[in-house]
C-alpha cells in the first residue's frame, strides 16, 4: 500500500521547484518581494508536516534522555504514591565508556593536494584549519555531538559564517544542533537532497525587539514550538518567541530566510545586492548529520540507549527485588495478636537492651520468617548485566579488567585490541562526518578569508620555537589554467583530499609509537648513510605518519650527499695547495661524520704528517683477526 506521506512530500518538492521558477512573471518583470507572507505561511505548513512525520523520533529522543539522566522510573512510570524503582547506572557507564574511547581518538585534519601546484596550500591549510577549529572550542562541540549521537543514534553539526566574531571581521563558527530543533524532509538518506531544512529556536522577545525593532512588533511566535526535554530545572518559555530559519535552493543557489509567524526578519532572496550568489558560494546546506547505526530510508540512526534500554529496565526490576529481599532478611518482622500488651515500639527499637512486657507467651508474638533468595536469581541478575555489556560492546576487558586465568601482558593486550573493534568502527563513522565538516570549513575560507590574518601554528619539531603564519584565500580561489591551442581553459578551483588522524591517541597507542621510534633509532634508520636502506624497509611497513618519516629520511640523505660533495671539494682544494692544517681539519670532520675520505680511509693525523703511520685501534685489530680466523679453511 503506498504511503500517503510520500505523496505529500512529492507535492512539496514540486512546490519547491515551482518556487524556484517563480523568479519573474509572464511579462518578464521581477516579482517583489520574493519572500512574502504567503510563502512563509506555506513554509509553516511544510514545517508542521516535517515535524508530525517524525513525532515518534522526538518521543524516542526525549525518553533516551531520561535513561541518560537515570530518570526512567521517576517521571510518570509508576502509580501515584508508589516509590520509584531505584535506577542503576549500567547503561550510563556503557555509554560513558564509549564516549571516553571517542575522545581519546579526537581527530585532526591533514590536507593532501590533488595537483602538484597545490602542495604549499595544502601544507598551509593543515596548519591553519586546526587553529580555526581550536578557536571554536571544537573539542567541546565534538564531545557534545558524539555524546548526543551515542545516546540517540543521530547528531548534527552547524558550520556557518559568524560576521560578529573578532570585532566584526567575522570567522567560521561550528556548533552542535539539538535534533529536536532541526527538521528535514522525511525518508531521505542525504541531507543535501531535502527540499527544505528548518531550524527553530526560542528567542527572548526583548532580545528580538532590540535586533529587529521595526519588524518584531506584534510577533507572537506561536505558529510552531519545538519539543523540549524534561529537566530538573523549570525553564520559563512563555515570553520566548519561536524563530524559524529556513534553508532552500532556488536555481541551484542556496538561500536563507529568518522569520517568526509570517514576519520576515532576514532574507537572502529579498536582498540580492547583498547576496548575489545566495547565502554561501558552496551551495550546500550548512549542516552535517552523523548517525551511529544506520537505518534504511532515514537519516536517523539507532543509539546505544535504544539497544540497551530493555536490558537496563530488567536489571532495575531484578535489582529492586533483590534489595527488598535483602532488607526483609536483615530487618526481622513480627506477628502479634490484637490483645497483646507488648510495647511494639520498644520491640522495633534495636538500640534498647530491655523490652517490658506484662506476660510472655509464644503464641502472642511470632517472628516472620524471610526466605533468602536462591543463587539462581542472583546469577540471572548478573546474566542481564553481562547481556547489557555485550550488546553495547562494553566488556570488562575494555575497561582494563582481565578475564580470570589470563595473566600474560601480551594476551591481555590482544584481548583489548580485539574487543575495541566496535570503538574503532564508531571512530571511523565520526571521522567521516568530521571530514565533511572540514570540507565546509575550507569552502568558507575560500569565500570569506579575503583579509590576511595571522595564526600561531604548531611549531615544527626541528624548529622548536613558536611559528606564526599569515594567511588568506588568495590561493584558494580560481587559478588560471594554461591555454590549449590558444583557447582559454578558464579557472581551476584547488581541491584537496582530507586525511583524518587521531590528534590524541590513547596511552597504549602512544607507548606503541614510542617503542617503534626507539627501535628505528637503535637499528640506525636515522643514520644519513643508511637512508636508502631505511626507506626501502619502511616501504614494506604500515603505520601512522610513515610518509612523514620517509620524507624526513630523504631530506637527511639529500643533506648528506650535499655535505659529502662540499667536503670532497674542500679536501681536493686543500691537497692541491698542500695546506696540511686544512687537510687535517677537514679529515677530522669527515671522520667524525662517518664519511669516508676521498681515495680511501685516511686518518687525519696521517694527512697532517704523511711520514707518520697510525695503526688501527687494538680492539678493532683483535676483532678483525677473530673474523679472519673463523673464516679460514683448515
Amino acid at each position: 500500500m503506498p504511503n500517503p506521506l510520500l505523496k505529500i512530500f512529492a507535492k512539496q518538492s514540486e512546490k519547491a521547484s515551482e518556487d524556484a521558477e517563480r523568479e519573474t512573471d509572464g511579462s518578464g518583470e521581477a516579482l517583489s518581494p520574493s519572500v512574502d507572507e504567503r510563502r512563509m505561511a506555506e513554509w509553516n505548513g511544510i514545517l508542521r508536516t516535517y515535524k508530525n512525520a517524525r513525532s515518534g523520533i522526538e518521543q524516542k529522543i526525549k525518553n533516551n534522555e531520561r535513561f541518560w539522566r537515570m530518570r526512567q522510573w521517576k517521571e510518570g512510570s509508576r502509580k501515584k504514591g508508589e516509590q520509584p524503582i531505584p535506577s542503576t547506572a549500567w547503561l550510563f557507564t556503557c555509554i560513558q565508556s564509549k564516549l571516553a574511547d571517542v575522545m581519546e581518538s579526537y581527530p585532526t585534519a591533514n590536507f593532501r593536494p590533488r595537483q602538484k601546484d597545490d602542495i604549499e596550500e595544502a601544507k598551509k591549510l593543515s596548519s591553519v584549519v586546526p587553529v580555526i577549529i581550536a578557536q571554536n572550542d571544537f573539542e567541546e562541540t565534538y564531545r557534545k555531538v558524539s555524546e548526543y549521537t551515542l545516546k540517540n543514534g543521530v547528531g548534527v553539526y552547524h558550520v556557518y559564517w559568524d560576521g560578529n566574531l573578532h570585532g566584526g571581521l567575522g570567522d567560521i563558527a561550528i556548533r552542535e544542533v539539538n535534533v529536536l530543533n532541526i527538521f528535514w524532509e522525511p525518508g531521505i538518506t542525504d541531507l543535501q537532497r531535502s527540499a527544505y531544512v528548518f531550524t527553530v529556536e526560542l528567542v527572548e522577545k526583548d532580545l528580538l525587539l532590540q535586533k529587529y525593532p521595526d519588524k518584531a512588533l506584534g510577533i507572537k511566535g506561536k505558529a510552531i514550538r519545538p519539543e523540549e526535554f524534561v529537566t530538573d530545572e523549570r525553564a520559563d518559555t512563555h515570553n520566548k518567541i519561536a524563530v524559524v530559519d529556513v534553508y532552500y535552493r532556488k536555481n541551484g543557489v542556496l538561500h536563507y530566510c529568518k522569520y517568526a509567524d509570517t514576519t520576515c526578519l532576514e532574507s537572502t532572496e529579498n536582498s540580492p545586492e547583498l547576496y548575489p550568489n545566495g547565502l554561501y558560494d558552496h551551495g550546500r546546506y550548512p549542516f552535517e548529520v552523523q548517525s551511529l547505526y544506520h537505518i534504511e530510508q532515514s537519516l536517523y540512526g539507532t543509539g546505544m540507549v535504544d539497544i540497551g534500554a530493555d536490558a537496563q529496565l530488567q536489571i532495575d526490576l531484578i535489582n529492586e527485588a533483590v534489595v527488598e529481599n535483602t532488607l526483609m532478611g536483615a530487618k526481622p518482622r513480627f506477628l502479634t495478636t490484637a490483645d497483646n500488651a507488648l510495647a511494639e515500639e520498644e520491640l522495633a527499637d534495636w538500640r534498647k537492651t530491655f523490652v517490658k512486657v506484662s506476660s510472655l507467651s509464644e503464641t502472642s508474638t511470632k517472628q516472620i520468617d524471610s526466605k533468602a533468595l536462591q543463587g539462581n536469581y542472583l546469577e540471572f541478575l548478573n546474566m542481564k548485566i553481562d547481556e547489557l555489556k555485550y550488546v553495547t560492546s562494553n566488556l570488562d576487558v575494555n575497561n582494563g579488567a582481565a578475564p580470570s586465568g589470563v595473566t600474560a601482558a601480551s594476551a591481555i593486550a590482544a584481548l583489548q585490541e580485539s574487543s575495541g573493534k566496535n570503538s574503532r568502527f564508531i571512530n571511523k563513522t565520526f571521522y567521516n562526518t568530521f571530514s565533511h565538516v572540514m570540507e565546509l570549513v575550507v569552502e568558507l575560507i575560500r569565500q570569506f578569508y579575503d583579509t590576511r590574518r595571522w595564526f600561531r601554528v604548531s611549531p615544527d619539531a626541528a624548529m622548536g620555537a613558536e611559528q606564526f603564519m599569515e594567511y588568506d584565500n588568495s590561493h584558494l580561489r580560481g587559478v588560471p589554467q594554461p591555454s590549449v591551442n590558444g583557447m582559454d581553459m578558464g579557472l581551476r578551483i584547488p581541491e584537496f583530499d582530507i586525511e583524518i588522524t587521531a590528534e590524541k591517541a590513547n596511552p597504549y597507542k602512544k607507548m606503541e609509537i614510542n617503542e617503534l621510534s626507539l627501535s628505528f633509532y637503535k637499528m640506525g634508520f636515522f643514520n644519513p648513510q643508511m637512508a636508502d636502506q631505511a626507506i626501502a624497509c619502511l616501504d614494506m611497513m604500515d603505520f601512522d605518519s610513515k610518509d612523514k618519516l620517509i620524507e624526513r629520511l630523504r631530506q637527511n640523505g639529500t643533506l648528506l650527499d650535499a655535505l659529502m660533495q662540499y667536503q670532497r671539494l674542500c679536501m681536493a682544494l686543500a691537497q692541491k695547495y698542500g695546506d696540511a692544517e686544512a687537510i687535517a681539519m677537514i679529515g677530522q670532520n669527515m671522520a667524525q661524520g662517518g664519511i669516508p675520505m676521498p681515495g680511501g680511509s685516511v686518518d687525519p693525523r696521517e694527512a697532517a704528517d704523511p711520514e707518520k703511520k697510525i695503526g688501527e685501534n687494538k680492539q678493532v685489530e683483535k676483532a678483525r683477526s677473530r673474523a679472519r680466523n673463523s673464516t679460514e679453511v683448515s
